[in-house]
């Protein structure tokens, strides 16, 4: 697993905020809700004022939209392997 940023005061210091460094690096990421429910995986493509917009490929339009307000936990997914 690797870390974005060494100091997390200054950049983590809000979901928004962590959102928005993630989209910003293009890792992948998944999105749990309340009851760690999976809400989604992709890239963050945007972030509105209360909606975070998700895409599963880099050269699509988003196509999961989420309300910001419902987002508990985000995990960085390890690129995938196949073997």
């Amino acid at each position: 697993m690797k870390y974005l940023y060494k100091d997390m005061s200054d950049n983590y210091h809000s979901l928004r905020a962590t959102l928005t460094k993630l989209g910003e690096t293009g890792e992948r990421v998944r999105i749990y809700g309340n009851g760690m429910v999976i809400l989604a995986e992709g890239l963050i493509a945007n972030i509105g004022d209360d909606i975070v917009c998700i895409q599963h490929h880099r050269k699509e339009e988003p196509d999961e939209f989420l309300r910001l307000d419902c987002i508990v936990k985000v995990s960085i997914l390890e690129e995938s392997r196949q073997y």
